[in-house]
């Protein structure tokens, strides 16, 4: 098991990420920096709106000094797509729990499609809507919101 961080400040997510999973005991669990850098990198549409908008990370939570080295630091990285091409080369049956856009494991399975079937199941969560929004019928044929 691991945890990647990516989309916007994929690198202080990890760092944060970290600060939890250390809490919590979790120390053996290693954390992965996704690709995902400053947010002037990313277009303005509505699921990146939270975290271009937000830009205080970490702040009340990690140390002056910690955050003022993430702000050194490149805020993206490929290592998560190696994490994961890893992952699927050496296991089968691979799950995924996925909070945000699938972009490092997208970019791995384009370059590497033959790896999708090691994936057992990939469980996604997570996006952003500005408004209520029917996405579809139930069987009883009434409205599904989103």
């Amino acid at each position: 098991m691991f945890v990647g961080t990516s989309i916007l400040h994929a690198n202080r997510k990890a760092v944060l990420t970290r600060h939890l999973l250390d809490q919590l005991g979790w120390s053996q669990v290693p954390v992965v920096t996704g690709t995902g850098g400053p947010s002037d990198t990313y277009q303005e549409f509505n699921s990146s709106a939270p975290a271009r908008k937000y830009q205080g990370e970490g702040y009340g939570i990690l140390d002056d000094q910690v955050l003022e080295a993430l702000e050194a630091q490149p805020r993206s990285s490929t290592a998560l797509q190696h994490q994961i091409k890893a992952a699927l080369r050496s296991q089968s049956n691979v799950e995924f729990l996925v909070l945000t856009a699938p972009t490092d494991l997208m970019a791995v399975l384009n370059k590497n499609p033959k790896l999708a079937k090691k994936i057992r199941h990939l469980h996604v969560m997570g996006g952003w809507r500005a408004r209520r929004m029917t996405t579809g019928r139930s069987r009883t044929g009434r409205p599904i919101t989103g």
